[in-house]
This record gives structure tokens, C-alpha cells and sequence, in this order.
């Protein structure tokens, strides 16, 4: 299990890193939000990998950092 099966909506960095998910190491984070209103945390962070074939727009763009938003929902156990 990747930490990718964690999450919410990974489908999009399951594409952009198909061969295995993005180590967490060393990653930036900025910013925490919790939510109130039900068991969730969406956590926004830079990762430390870049994919091997970003999207075409990325290129064009010339970024070189993947932020991502992380969106958890707590399941009770």
C-alpha cells in the first residue's frame, strides 16, 4: 500500500507518477486546514519530484515543482 491509497482523488498523481508514487521526504508544506463541519484535513505541499512527462501546460509554462493539495477524509474504525 502507497500513501496514495490514503487519499482522495490520487488518480491524477497516480497518472503523473505512474511507476510509484512521490516520496514524501523532504517535501515543503504550506499550509493545514481542518474542517469542522466532518473529519477531513487537506494538507498543500510542494513535492520533492518532478515527473519524468509533466502535462504539456507545465512545459509550456516552464514549471518545475508539483504543489499538491491533499484532501483526506478520517474514516472511523
Amino acid at each position: 500500500m502507497s500513501w496514495l491509497d490514503l487519499i482522495d482523488n490520487a488518480r491524477f498523481l497516480s497518472k503523473l507518477f505512474p511507476d510509484q508514487p512521490p516520496s514524501l521526504s523532504a517535501i515543503r508544506l504550506h499550509e493545514i486546514q481542518l474542517h469542522q463541519d466532518g473529519p477531513r484535513i487537506i494538507l498543500r505541499l510542494d513535492l520533492n519530484e518532478y515527473p519524468a512527462s509533466p502535462p504539456d501546460k507545465w512545459s509550456v509554462a516552464d514549471c518545475n515543482t508539483v504543489q499538491v493539495p491533499l484532501n483526506s477524509t478520517c474514516r472511523m474504525m
